[in-house]
């Protein structure tokens, strides 16, 4: 069984572009989450994040599609490298590889993850209110991330 830190870490790596799903993504990004990090079908998100029924659709810096990832009553459900979803709720752009491998070697990932946002992530809602998600997300990472 996995511990809370290895779910939140691949929870952070997930909402940082790869939010993806299983062996759907096209290339690197999905080889490395699903085989070095292990996110897979049956992977429990924690009950701190709010995102409990998503669709990501993942793709490269270069508008590359990665795949998808799905998340059912906080559990990855399914993934599909090298496919897109047509009902996911946000869209989720990752800059390269290093990125992902970068936060998963940072000390405080929570940090990690919001200088990565803007830059080299880009979390885009479908809809008003996954777009509002978003925002207060970021914001709760921000305060997070003074007291760690």
């Amino acid at each position: 069984m996995k511990s809370q830190l290895q779910i939140l870490r691949i929870v952070i790596i997930i909402l940082i572009g790869f939010v993806t799903l299983p062996p759907a993504f096209g290339g690197e990004i999905c080889d490395y989450l699903t085989k070095d990090i292990g996110l897979s079908i049956g992977t429990i998100i924690p009950s701190n994040i709010p995102y409990k029924n998503e669709v990501f659709n993942v793709y490269s810096g270069q508008g590359a599609v990665e795949g998808t990832f799905i998340i059912v009553d906080s559990i990855v459900t399914e993934y599909e490298c090298g496919a897109l979803s047509e009902k996911n709720t946000y869209d989720i752009f990752v800059k390269d590889k290093k990125t992902v491998e970068d936060l998963e070697k940072a000390k405080n990932k929570v940090d990690a993850f919001n200088n990565a946002l803007g830059d080299s992530i880009e979390i885009k809602g479908k809809f008003v209110g996954k777009k509002i998600k978003i925002f207060f997300t970021g914001t709760a990472l921000s305060i997070a991330s003074w007291f760690s």
